[in-house]
């Protein structure tokens, strides 16, 4: 993956369009670059346009983890902390961030990031984030949803957002924490660096499924414990038990059921013997009802007889109430008739006198109908100029408001310039005052830069100072010391000299010894009798010697140390003086700048100035603009008041005119209709008008009325009168009937009598029959029931069964309750017996149900158990330290790999079987030392070479041709900044782009490529690619 350009516009404090294009000079053949600038001038900016473009993600804002803290945004809206529309410039309505990058395919692709705000307002309102990806090779843009894009993107780089923050944007700083943290700590530090959580969710997630094997496991076991079984002896005792009990059931059901049946007989006997003599009772009493209902039988028959001529004679009836109804109506409608004749003659003059009043009324309209419009037109024409008056009045107030707000305008513009050109006259003061500190503004950027690096020299200066004067104190005490043994030693040689040992091995039998001449030598060969006082001394001598040359090695040492620190030293004390004399050019203008230098307050005085510089000058520049845009609109705004003023006048006479002429109409229109209004008096004789006519028109209704209600009274007595008709003969004709039928029936001797006997009506006719009827069927039925009682009881005293003489209901009752109770304790007692084994039965299927599900239970567990021992724990710390210890092991290959460039004369090695680092020097024969032993600059490459290894490691499977290393050099001295400026230059060798952001001096003075980023006013910073920047 190569970065071939970046772009964006309106990027946090990046006001504008910028652009690093990596294909165009000076950074096409820089295989090194520095971005440089003050602290929050936008150099970090620049990564993020980079992983914005294309992640839709910066790694400062997904730090910001607390998702409920919002950023106050425009119009009282807010922002998530983590939204990366965030990184909009305020004040700017859009802004976006554009990659060029070479894809894992060969192509080459354009990922771009953009975001506006609504209706390309300040103020208006975050849009969503758009998203584009187009194929530069073949010209195609991708099409897709920014999710679908982003996940593109992510395989064409080949990298996750993780990934990239790891492969291509390095910080030391997570593996200096991690090279010196204890071995706690770096199983999480590890994590973090290479994204390998997962393993430390496994463990926990085994530990968890142990816990809940285990759990199940257990409670299987208790629930087969719970379970109760019957011994093989209960058992045989239960059923022998079962075998009796069903014997003596049956006895006692046998028993039981004849007592029963005898009871029944019993029962049987005395039910029927009281049937009977309640059938016979029963039957008397009905007997005795016939007999004394015979008159109404006989009435009966006689009603039954007269029901043929029944419904004439009803009809009859019926006839002659309705011919007297009939005869009523007819008189009761004649008189109506009479006050109907007499209600429409009145109604009749009355119209005649209603229809000749809206005649003459009309004739009255008729006349004043000229004299009507007139008055409307008059009317019409002092609307007319009332409306002119009352828009002359307005436009006059209108022209008049106008003309006095101009004045007032002009009055405001004229103060406001006074006070503009006073605050002016304030300023160009105060440039007159500092006019000759113009020329160190432009220069603060330098001067303020300079002034840093004297700041980092001298603290570099005393360090070093310091380290000199512990190095000479103790160089001292070891030479001390280092006399201290070589005096031991002589000591120790006086006391038993070396010659004498050397002499004493070299004599030989038969030779002359060199200090006696004695051929015989006793003492050669007995080392026994060597003292103990000489192994001593050897020991000590032994010792000194050993103790003597460490001391040596480790002087000669030191006083390179001196010799080295005391040059830098003086080498910081020269950059200062340089320093100080290049900065005496810029600041001597200032007074006491020297007094300012030392205290450490001239910095501050320089910004302080520089600011107040700034205000004054765009102050200055803001007072010019606003007093020419004030004159030019004093004399717009006198202008104004002129016209203004005239058009009032104006307006004020055509208002005087037009109220004169509305006086001359009003005078013409008080002489026409009595000065009333015209609709009024139209208004008025309407209603009158319509009153009359409305008065005809309710007498002719009315009229009509009579007449229809006249006519239907005639109808009704016609009607009447033929119905009456109809009657008599009907009438006639039932009379004749009713005489032939009596002349047939003797019985009946009169009309009377038959009236009397049809008197009473069909209901009770039917009432009567039915009750006479049931009487006698009441009476075959009690017969019917009585001979069949006694055949029942005569069969019933030929049965069988039957109780003895002894054998009365309440012995047998008692005996059968004797039978019952025994049967309910045994059946009752049989019961449990039968739940006892088939519980026994329910239990041995439970039991083999459960042992299956034990053994899948026990088997899950025992697995789970075993991988619980090898990788589980409860907080996930055992698989981690396992996987992680794997994770590091490859890690410090590729580490190790960029080491030998870097440090060749080091190698990083993991203390067996734990997390821990320890570092082998190669120099001296692989000598093992602790991390902690490591100078800062020795920190600093091994921490280098980590961070790159994880970039290696994230990317194995692809070739990341592109850099960005975002570390703060500051708190390296210059010699640890060498070792790492040319660390940092052999890197490029290997085929990479390197981007270094660093606002050191002496590593930006290494390189000669920078990418600036200067800060300008009001929290701007533009970018700037300076080729030679060091000349």
């Amino acid at each position: 993956m190569k970065v071939i350009a970046i772009r964006g516009k309106n990027l946090a404090s990046l006001e504008g369009e910028f652009e690093l294009d990596f294909m165009q000079e000076p950074l096409q053949s820089a295989g090194i670059f520095a971005i440089t600038g003050h602290t929050g001038a936008g150099k970090s900016t620049l990564l993020d346009a980079l992983c914005l473009a294309l992640f839709d993600c910066t790694p400062r804002m997904n730090k910001a983890k607390e998702n409920n803290i919002l950023l106050s945004d425009v119009q009282d809206r807010s922002l998530s902390q983590n939204d990366s529309r965030s990184i909009l410039r305020r004040g700017t309505s859009e802004g976006y961030s554009e990659v060029d990058f070479v894809a894992l395919t060969g192509d080459t692709y354009r990922s771009r990031w953009s975001v506006r705000r609504s209706r390309g307002r300040v103020d208006g309102s975050l849009q969503k984030v758009e998203m584009t990806l187009t194929n530069l090779t073949s010209g195609i843009e991708e099409q897709g949803t920014k999710t679908e894009l982003l996940a593109r993107i992510a395989d064409l780089v080949g990298l996750s957002f993780e990934q990239f923050n790891r492969s291509v944007l390095l910080a030391q700083g997570d593996f200096a924490t991690f090279l010196k943290a204890r071995q706690s700590e770096k199983a999480e530090i590890l994590e973090k660096l290479t994204g390998t959580d997962i393993y430390s969710r496994i463990s926990a997630s085994i530990y968890e499924k142990t816990k809940l094997a285990e759990n199940e496991y257990g409670r299987i076991l208790e629930r087969i414990k719970g379970v109760e079984l019957l011994s093989e002896e209960q058992r045989e005792q239960l059923s022998l038990e079962q075998s009796q009990l069903l014997l003596q059931l049956n006895a006692l059901k046998k028993e039981e059921e004849e007592k029963g049946v005898k009871l029944k007989w019993i029962e049987e006997e005395q039910a029927l013997t009281l049937g009977i003599s309640q059938s016979e009772n029963e039957l008397k009493e009905v007997s005795e009802r016939i007999t004394t209902a015979a008159p109404r039988y006989n009435r009966l028959q006689r009603i039954e007889q007269v029901q043929e001529i029944r419904d004439t004679y009803m009809e009859l009836s019926a006839i002659r109430k309705q011919t007297v109804e009939k005869q009523r109506n007819i008189v009761e409608q004649e008189e109506v008739l009479r006050k109907k004749e007499e209600l429409l003659t009145a109604i009749l003059k009355e119209e005649a006198i209603n229809r000749e009043s809206a005649t003459a009324y009309k004739e009255l309209l008729k006349r004043l109908e000229p004299e009507i419009n007139a008055a409307r037109e008059l009317d019409v024409r002092m609307a007319e100029v009332k409306k002119q008056v009352a828009e002359a009045t307005k436009e006059a107030n209108d022209a008049l408001f106008k003309a006095q707000n101009q004045d007032k305008l002009w009055r405001n513009s004229e103060q406001e310039l006074i006070q503009c050109r006073t605050d002016k006259q304030r300023i160009d003061e105060w440039f007159e005052k500092y006019n000759s500190y113009a020329a160190l503004v432009p220069e603060t950027g330098l001067v303020v830069s300079l002034l840093t690096d004297m700041e980092t020299t001298e603290g570099q200066r005393r360090f070093n100072q310091e380290m000199w004067e512990k190095n000479t104190a103790s160089c001292e005490k070891e030479n001390k010391r280092l006399n201290d043994l070589k005096a031991e030693s002589e000591q120790l040689n006086l006391l038993l000299p070396t010659e004498i040992v050397s002499l004493r091995t070299q004599l030989q039998d038969g030779a002359p010894c060199p200090v006696c001449g004695s051929l015989h030598h006793p003492l050669k060969d007995r080392t026994d009798v060597q003292t103990l006082e000489e192994e001593k001394l050897n020991n000590a001598k032994a010792e000194v010697a050993k103790e003597i040359e460490t001391l040596t090695a480790a002087i000669n040492r030191r006083n390179e140390d001196i010799i080295r620190l005391k040059t830098l030293v003086e080498d910081y004390v020269r950059h200062m003086n340089a320093t100080r004399e290049k900065l005496a050019t810029f600041v001597s203008i200032l007074p006491s700048w020297e007094h300012l230098l030392e205290t450490g307050q001239l910095k501050q005085s320089v910004l302080d100035f520089s600011r107040k510089w700034n205000e004054h000058l765009a102050g200055q520049t803001s007072m010019n603009e606003k007093i020419t845009k004030l004159q030019a609109q004093q004399d717009s705004q006198q202008n104004e008041w002129k016209n203004s003023t005239a058009v009032y006048e104006e307006r004020k006479q055509k208002k005087t005119t037009l109220i004169g002429v509305g006086e001359e109409l009003l005078k013409e229109r008080s002489a026409l209709l009595g000065g009333k209004p015209t609709i009024e008096v139209i208004e008025t004789h309407s209603r009158q008008l319509t009153g009359l006519e409305k008065k005809l028109s309710d007498s002719m209704e009315r009229r009509h009325q009579l007449q229809v209600e006249r006519e239907a009274c005639k109808s009704i007595i016609d009607q009447q009168g033929k119905e009456l008709k109809q009657l008599a003969i009907q009438e006639k004709e039932d009379q004749v009937r009713i005489d032939s039928w009596l002349l047939r029936h003797s019985d009946i001797s009169s009309v009377e009598e038959l009236a009397a006997l049809l008197a009473n009506d069909a209901e009770w006719l039917a009432t009567e029959r039915k009750e006479l009827t049931g009487l006698k069927e009441r009476e075959t039925s009690l017969l019917a029931v009585h001979r069949e009682r006694k055949q029942q009881w005569l069969q019933h005293q030929e049965k069988e069964i039957r109780p003895g003489e002894e054998e009365v209901k309440e012995v047998l009752l008692d005996q059968q309750a004797v039978c019952r109770n025994e049967i309910e304790i045994r059946s009752n007692r049989k019961i449990q017996i039968d739940l006892a084994f088939e519980n026994h039965e329910k239990g041995k299927s439970r039991i083999v149900a459960f042992e299956k599900e034990l053994e899948e239970k026990k088997n899950l567990y025992e697995d789970w158990a075993k991988l619980n021992e090898l990788f589980g724990s409860q907080t996930g710390n055992k698989f981690k330290e396992i996987a992680q210890g794997y994770t590091l092991e490859v890690l410090l290959v590729y580490a190790n790999k960029h080491l030998q460039d870097l440090a060749p004369r080091y190698e990083l090695q993991r203390i067996t079987d734990t997390l821990a680092l320890q570092i082998a020097d190669l120099d001296m024969m692989g000598e093992i030392r602790s991390v902690h032993s490591l100078s800062g600059g020795e920190s600093f490459l091994v921490s280098l070479a980590l961070a790159l290894g994880l970039s290696s490691l994230s990317s194995n499977r692809m070739n990341v041709e592109s850099l960005f290393i975002d570390e703060g050099f500051g708190a390296l001295d210059v010699d640890t900044l060498r070792i790492a400026m040319d660390a940092l230059e052999r890197l490029q060798t290997q085929g990479r782009k390197i981007g270094v952001i660093s606002h050191v001096s002496e590593m930006t003075e290494r390189i000669p490529t920078q990418v600036q980023v200067v800060r300008l006013s009001s929290g701007k910073s533009q970018v700037r690619i300076v080729k030679n920047a060091l000349k």
